[in-house]
């Protein structure tokens, strides 16, 4: 699930903003969560690149 998420904003299908929105939607409707930790690896690893 989470390199689905990485390649969604690698490839710019999603924002950073989106992304979270996404992963926050997930765990309120699927009750899925994501470690805070591993959300700010998804979106920390590519800062550099879409900032």
């Amino acid at each position: 699930m989470q390199a689905i998420l990485k390649a969604s904003l690698e490839n710019h299908f999603l924002s950073k903003v989106e992304l979270f929105e996404v992963i926050k939607d997930m765990g309120f409707k699927d009750g899925l969560t994501i470690p805070e930790d591993e959300i700010k690896n998804i979106l920390d690893q590519n800062k550099s690149e879409s900032d």
